[in-house]
């Protein structure tokens, strides 16, 4: 088979850790390679693998998360990123599920691309995107950031069979100014839950989905067109 090395790959990335009692630990990662399959047939590119691993140490007091460190995740990426490379693939896009993996990628980006200046790496997180910030801001029972409604409506989607909505718990707990200084958010979150997903519901998650992948798809499209 003879492959278009101008294609774009896709990585999802992700992470093993709780999501409070309603949702699986492997939630992040299920969600960004719903998101990855969907791209990758949208834009025509190639469906990587997914990368279920990343640092979760803030959240290593709840019981099923699984943490590496972030000099551990950034070697990995590494690794992958030469991997995709040595095959002369030199356009790259990281699904993102997980706001750990955010200042690694940020990172391995920065430094892969300086120093092979034919690299393309793009990462998008997808619960970071104009859509979802303005669905928080207007949607009171869309505020949070973990386990919360929306990311509850796309594991609905994603994994429906690991949705438990009568395990479901609401709780927003009140954050320091500054969370970089908090080493473990167990301190703040009891049930390792920052939102309201008893809301959640099958009709909207289909709704945000469609934007949510656009936003990706023109993102993409847009990065690697220009």
């Amino acid at each position: 088979m003879a492959w278009d090395r101008s294609r774009v790959v896709i990585i999802p990335t992700g992470a093993i850790e709780s999501h409070g009692n309603h949702l699986a630990v492997n939630t992040d990662i299920k969600i960004a390679s719903m998101f990855a399959k969907i791209i990758a047939e949208k834009c025509h590119a190639i469906l990587c693998s997914p990368f279920s691993l990343g640092p979760c140490e803030t959240l290593i007091k709840f019981t099923g998360t699984i943490t590496i460190s972030e000099n551990t995740y950034y070697r990995l990426l590494k690794d992958v990123i030469e991997s995709i490379t040595a095959h002369s693939f030199l356009n790259i896009c990281f699904i993102n599920g997980h706001g750990g993996n955010t200042s690694t990628l940020e990172k391995i980006v920065n430094l892969s691309q300086k120093h092979n200046p034919k690299l393309r790496i793009l990462f998008l997180n997808w619960f970071d995107l104009p859509y979802a910030e303005t669905l928080k801001k207007n949607d009171h029972t869309y505020q949070g950031e973990h386990g919360d409604r929306l990311e509850t409506e796309m594991m609905l989607l994603a994994r429906p069979k690991s949705v438990f909505m009568d395990e479901v718990i609401d709780d927003l707990p009140v954050w320091p100014d500054d969370t970089d200084e908090l080493d473990d958010y167990s301190q703040i979150m009891k049930y390792s839950v920052d939102g309201s997903p008893s809301f959640s519901s099958i009709t909207t998650a289909k709704v945000h989905v469609q934007k949510i992948t656009h936003y990706l798809v023109e993102a993409i499209n847009s990065y690697y067109e220009s």
